[in-house]
C-alpha cells in the first residue's frame, strides 16, 4: 500500500517537473543549422560555393541555413532519459483518464498550488499609502509645489498606485507542499480503484 502510494507521488511529480525535452545544441533549438554564414564581400567577390547538404550553389557571402541533421529540424534532442520521461507521462496521462471532470479540476488546482501564487508587495517607499512621503499628498510644501512628487501628491516611486510594479512569488512550504502531494495522490489513487 505504501509503496504504491509512492509510486502515485512519484508519478505525479514527474509530470509535473518532466515538461521540457532537451534543446538541441547545435542549432540552438530553432531547427535550422547555419551552413554558410553571412559575411560583407563589398561587390568584389563575385565566386559561388555549394552547399555540402542540398548540393545548390549560393553566392560567397551569403547565409544559408538547412534542416539540423542532429535534431532533425525540430529543435529538440531525445536522449534515453526522454524517452523514459515519455513513457512515465503515458501512465500519467493514463491515470488521469481515470478521473472525473470535476476530480480532474480539482487535480489541475492542486498541481497549479504547487508552484505557488504571486501577491503584490506593497510600495516600500510609502508604506502602501499612495502619498507623497516629502508633502504628505498635499502637494505643496509651504506656498511651493512639492519637489518630491511635482505638486501631484502621489508617490515617486509608485507613482499612488500604493503597490510596488512587482510581484512576489509565494511558494507553498514544504509542510503545504507534502499535504497537496499526498491530496494529489489520494486523489488518482481512489480514481484507479474504482476503474
Amino acid at each position: 500500500m505504501n509503496k504504491f502510494f509512492l509510486l502515485i507521488i512519484c508519478v505525479v511529480l514527474t509530470h509535473i517537473n518532466v515538461q521540457a525535452q532537451s534543446r538541441c545544441s547545435k542549432c540552438g533549438g530553432s531547427g535550422r543549422m547555419t551552413i554558410f554564414h553571412s559575411m560583407a564581400t563589398y561587390g568584389i567577390s563575385r565566386s559561388k560555393q555549394q552547399c555540402p547538404v542540398c548540393r545548390q550553389w549560393f553566392l560567397r557571402g551569403t547565409e544559408h541555413k538547412e534542416a539540423c541533421d542532429r535534431c532533425g529540424g525540430t529543435g529538440r534532442v531525445t536522449t534515453a532519459m526522454d524517452r523514459r520521461n515519455q513513457s512515465r507521462e503515458s501512465k500519467v496521462d493514463d491515470a488521469l483518464s481515470y478521473l472525473t471532470p470535476s476530480e480532474l479540476t480539482i487535480y489541475y488546482n492542486l498541481v497549479e498550488s504547487l508552484k505557488g501564487h504571486y501577491e503584490t508587495v506593497p510600495c516600500r517607499l510609502c508604506q502602501g499609502r499612495g502619498t507623497c512621503i516629502s508633502c504628505r499628498g498635499i502637494g505643496y510644501i509651504g506656498e511651493f509645489p512639492c519637489p518630491t512628487c511635482g505638486g501631484l501628491g502621489r508617490c515617486s516611486s509608485c507613482g499612488g498606485m500604493k503597490i510596488e510594479a512587482y510581484q512576489k512569488l509565494v511558494e507553498p512550504t514544504p509542510a503545504e507542499k507534502e499535504r497537496i502531494q499526498r491530496q494529489i495522490a489520494e486523489l488518482v489513487k481512489n480514481a484507479m480503484n474504482r476503474r
